[in-house]
């Protein structure tokens, strides 16, 4: 989209996808969110104070 006709090229060829993820404890994208969160605050805790 940042490039000279991306907004038009994805209006033309783009498509959409619907995606659900279960987020009940235990489930695989809970887990897999929780390493994400993890990992998000350990990288922003050796950045420091912004």
């Amino acid at each position: 989209m940042g490039l000279p006709g991306g907004a038009k090229a994805w209006e033309d060829h783009g498509s959409g996808i619907d995606l659900h993820f279960d987020l009940a404890d235990g489930s695989p994208s809970m887990e897999a969110l929780k390493r994400y969160v993890a990992d998000r605050n350990r990288r922003d805790a050796q950045k420091g104070p912004r």
